[in-house]
């Protein structure tokens, strides 16, 4: 039944290319050269041979009402709580910037992860592999070992 409303918007031509829509799921999709990572992001059909079936799928709903724009990045939003996630998300000043992730050289991994045991030794703290967990039963084996060699 759904989809066949869909359909009918659509064939109506209330929903075709220019029309505004926007996203409600987000993920590591894209529409055209946009990356849909933000919920409620606003963007403009571009008369694709799939926007009908993203229409119905629900990946992409019509925008019935205002938009409201990020201040900082000026991608709009149907909604406030929308607009929110993306901020605390995209632009929250607490959280470190997203890092650029690239392939490493040859080596280049290794000569990381030596000159961060390095800097943990200097700090005073043993790295991760190094460290001794603290088991009550190796204490009381190694107090047992000490007694029985004294």
């Amino acid at each position: 039944m759904r989809a066949e409303v869909l359909r009918r918007v659509l064939d109506a031509g209330k929903v075709g290319r220019g029309a505004r829509v926007f996203v409600r799921h987000a993920g590591g999709w894209y529409y055209g050269d946009v990356q849909c990572s933000d919920a409620g992001m606003v963007l403009q059909l571009a008369g694709g041979l799939h926007d009908a079936r993203l229409i119905e799928l629900g990946y992409l709903v019509p925008v019935a009402g205002d938009v409201v724009r990020c201040g900082n990045c000026k991608v709009e939003f149907v909604g406030g709580d929308y607009l929110a996630m993306h901020r605390r998300r995209r632009h929250d000043p607490r959280k470190p910037p997203e890092t650029v992730i690239r392939d490493a050289q040859p080596g280049e991994l290794a000569a990381a992860m030596v000159a961060r045991d390095q800097r943990a030794l200097e700090l005073g703290s043993a790295p991760a592999e190094e460290a001794e967990p603290d088991d009550p039963l190796r204490k009381r084996n190694e107090l047992r070992e000490r007694e029985r060699k004294a």
